[in-house]
């Protein structure tokens, strides 16, 4: 009986481990069961083409969980998106045209008009996408179509009709981009504005009205034309009279040019007299300075009687006859004639003719 007991204690061991093993291939075959049942039945949801989204270039894309918005943005391109769960949002972000149409207009004159179309040209910054999404369900609706109706109202609500129509429909497109702030990040590029429609009872006197003014504009243009001409005729006048004038200026500066050259040629001829007439005057002060000199050395007592008995005999006059002239008188005592100076010459001379005369001389 003792030898019994352990023999059956070790085939209930056995039995136990036998006993877990079993629950441990259970429990992992039906864990099996379950994933193979979720990959069977999620399986070609997720290879659906509802998992596989595309975004195409030019714009982004925006996840939305549960209605809410998330701050992930996605570049173009295909997105894994888990289906049912979230929601792939495309948004543009280049360039584009929104058209609205048959805007109304009440001018402050009362009357209605319509512009039948307006287009607006705006581009949403990539950065302004999810705060814009997340604020404005449908920005383009708010900020765009609602926003220029709005807009265009208050404009025309301070304008005439003639105005919308005529004189500031040329402006409209300029006051339309800044008559209000935009949403952030939305960036206007051009607003153009089709002619309005005005009622069929005002477009007669609109066309005599334009008729008017296309009047008015030849007119004005012909008045400009004229005033133009007329400029011009007096800038060609002005400018052929300075041209007068600056030849004038030219021949008169040249004439004063060729004078002082002129005077200057004279003023040196001048000099040029003064300096061989002072040379002349020099010279001949010289001259006659070396020959007062020279007759200084010359006139000595022997040369000067010489001279002096010359001039006697060249004056001497010879009488031939019987009897001399009474008028020549000879006083030898006092050895001059009639008392004159240069006694000795009319004593030689005295001398001379008593000689004669005593010789038997005659005249």
């Amino acid at each position: 009986m003792q030898s019994d007991r352990p023999r059956h204690r070790a085939a209930g061991a056995a039995g136990g481990a036998g006993g877990n093993s079993g629950s441990v291939g259970r429990t992992t075959l039906v864990w099996l069961a379950v994933i193979g049942a979720i990959s069977a039945v999620a399986g070609p949801v997720l290879l659906s083409p509802y998992a596989i989204k595309s975004v195409g270039e030019g714009s982004v894309g925006v996840l939305r969980f549960g209605g809410k918005v998330l701050d992930e943005i996605k570049a173009p391109g295909y997105h894994f998106v888990l289906p049912f769960l979230y929601e792939l949002i495309e948004v543009p972000v280049n360039v584009r045209t929104t058209e609205v149409r048959q805007v109304p207009c009440g001018t402050s004159g009362g009357v209605l008009v319509y512009f039948p179309l307006v287009e607006i040209i705006h581009r949403l910054h990539p950065a302004s996408v999810v705060s814009t999404l997340k604020a404005y369900e449908d920005y383009e609706q708010a900020w765009i179509i609602d926003r220029v109706r709005h807009d265009v109202k208050l404009l025309c609500a301070r304008h005439s009709l003639h105005e919308v129509h005529i004189d500031k429909f040329d402006q409209l497109d300029d006051m339309l981009e800044t008559a209000s702030a935009w949403v952030p990040g939305l960036m206007i590029v051009a607003a153009r504005v089709a002619k309005p429609t005005i009622p069929s009872q005002l477009h007669g006197d609109f066309v005599r009205v334009e008729e008017e003014i296309s009047k008015l504009k030849v007119a004005h243009q012909h008045e400009q034309l004229v005033v133009r001409n007329a400029e011009m005729e007096r800038s060609r006048q002005v400018m052929a009279a300075e041209n007068d004038r600056d030849i004038a200026r030219m021949t008169m500066d040249r004439q004063v040019e060729e004078t002082e050259a002129d005077l200057r040629i004279h003023r040196i001829q001048d000099e040029m007299h003064l300096t061989r007439s002072k040379d002349h005057a020099d010279a001949a002060s010289y001259s006659k300075l070396r020959e007062a000199e020279g007759n200084e050395r010359r006139l000595s007592p022997a040369f000067l009687e010489q001279a002096r008995q010359k001039a006697l005999y060249q004056n001497l006059e010879a009488y031939y006859g019987n009897r001399m002239p009474e008028y020549v008188k000879v006083n030898s005592n006092s050895n001059r004639l009639d008392g004159g100076e240069g006694g000795s010459v009319g004593s030689e001379a005295a001398r001379g003719a008593a000689a004669f005369w005593g010789r038997g001389g005659h005249g």
